[in-house]
């Protein structure tokens, strides 16, 4: 099963889009989604707006990877469940954002083992591809102040 997550609070359609449409391709695997408040309406995948924590929490440790935007919450759950991530961040050019902060955590955080960045939906439909091959996150030294103090360094560097 593969757990896609947009957040509640800001619409994501364009990934939400891309996932659907490979999911349309691939009618074998299960695919469900915490799609938030976005007006793209799913078609292949089995869609939420929001979902209750418990519920989350079993879909995210649960899937065989996850498809999320790049945010910290969801990098410190992948770390601590040990699941696969692929990242795709929002976009100032597309509309998505006021500013690229999730383009620079994910220029930064893209390298970590576990992390598949996922700049278009030619990056997410191969890396859906090879979800068998991807490698789960790894921790941030055991403890989430770990990641806290690597975003810190890297916005003060």
């Amino acid at each position: 099963m593969i757990f896609v997550t947009v957040g509640s609070q800001i619409p994501f359609d364009r990934l939400l889009c891309a996932v659907d449409e490979w999911a349309g391709m691939h009618k074998d695997v299960q695919v469900v989604a915490q799609a938030g408040a976005g007006k793209y309406k799913c078609r292949n995948i089995e869609s939420h707006q929001i979902l209750a924590p418990e519920e989350y929490n079993w879909y995210f440790k649960n899937a065989e990877v996850v498809v999320a935007h790049a945010g910290t919450g969801v990098t410190l759950t992948a770390a601590e469940y040990g699941v696969p991530l692929i990242m795709m961040p929002r976009q100032v050019e597309k509309g998505e954002l006021r500013n690229n902060h999730q383009m620079d955590y994910m220029q930064y955080f893209g390298e970590h083992p576990g992390i598949y960045p996922a700049y278009n939906s030619e990056d997410l439909s191969r890396l859906l591809d090879l979800r068998g091959e991807l490698d789960c996150v790894k921790a941030f030294g055991g403890n989430s102040r770990d990641l806290v103090e690597a975003i810190r360094e890297h916005i003060f560097s």
